[in-house]
């Protein structure tokens, strides 16, 4: 239980009844206007009297704070030094204690490790069975249930394999089973396709045979229409050259016999093609004069050619 310590209470000059009745007083105080020098003074005298009774308040206030910050540091230094001599006492103790305990905290980290290597071991010897044990279930095993769990997970292990050689040796069965069906099957396919092969080579030949035959009367009335062709095609051109024979000495009968009249169109052709084109005052007029005589004269020309050729 601490010491309760009495202080002396703190007494100020000023109450705050006083001061707000200075409040009071002060926003009574205007300064009217520029020219009001009396209410100018009155209120500069009162925020030097507020001012003034500030100070004197801060400076009682440092005189207080002085004392107790003094007895503080009076307090403090007493107190360190009952500490320290405590402390060394205390760290005495310490010392006594921290052997024991740090003595106990090797026995049991010793136990801990213990414990997990012979839990590690046993856990080793479980994923050999192909299970496992948690760190926290070996720890909890004594040696005999340890034993007892072994012997139980080894029949475990050995049913397993067991039923997974049986599983196995099923398998493999049924792989060579499929295998030789696949091998005979293959074997029947094979002289399948070998019969299917002679009769489709038996059906080649015969085909090819029948085919030879065909093409071979095919080249023969091939042979019998081209000489038949050839016949014809003779007979034909002996019929045309006749033919032309017979319209070329009709033509020079019909020539023969229009030979005046032809020389008659020549002399006349001369005759034309001598006339004078007479003189115009209007070139465009003998333009046009000149260019339709000339075009009715190739015009006559041809059809004198037409009836020369002919």
């Amino acid at each position: 239980m601490s010491e309760k310590i009495e202080l002396k209470p703190v007494k100020y000059d000023y109450a705050l009844a006083e001061i707000s009745k200075m409040k009071a007083e002060a926003e009574k105080l205007q300064i009217l206007d520029l020219k009001d020098t009396a209410g100018y003074q009155a209120v500069r005298e009162s925020r030097m009297d507020a001012k003034t009774k500030r100070i004197a308040t801060e400076n009682r206030r440092k005189d207080y704070k002085s004392l107790i910050i003094g007895y503080g540091k009076t307090v403090d230094g007493d107190a360190t030094v009952i500490k320290d001599a405590l402390k060394e006492i205390e760290d005495m103790q310490q010392e006594k204690t921290d052997l024991i305990d740090n003595a106990k905290a090797k026995i049991k980290r010793d136990k801990e490790e213990a414990e997990i290597k012979r839990a590690e071991k046993m856990i080793q010897q479980s994923l050999d069975l192909s299970k496992q044990l948690s760190i926290e279930q070996a720890k909890g095993m004594s040696d005999d249930e340890f034993v007892v769990w072994i012997e139980m997970a080894t029949k475990e292990f050995e049913a397993d394999q067991a039923r997974i050689a049986a599983e196995e040796k099923a398998k493999k069965d049924e792989e060579e089973k499929l295998a030789k069906q696949k091998t005979d099957q293959a074997k029947v396919q094979e002289e399948q396709d070998k019969k299917n092969a002679e009769l489709k080579a038996r059906e080649d030949e015969l085909f090819a045979k029948e085919l030879a035959i065909k093409r071979a009367e095919e080249d023969k009335l091939a042979a019998i229409n081209n000489a038949k062709q050839i016949e014809k095609a003779k007979k034909d051109a002996l019929r045309e050259a006749k033919e032309k024979e017979a319209r070329k000495i009709e033509l020079q009968k019909n020539r023969e016999s229009r030979l005046p009249d032809i020389k008659k169109i020549e002399n006349y052709k001369k005759k034309i093609s001598e006339i004078l084109v007479p003189d115009f005052i209007d070139c465009e007029i003998e333009r046009r004069f000149v260019y339709q005589v000339n075009e009715n004269a190739k015009n006559f020309n041809s059809l004198l050619e037409e009836l020369i050729g002919e």
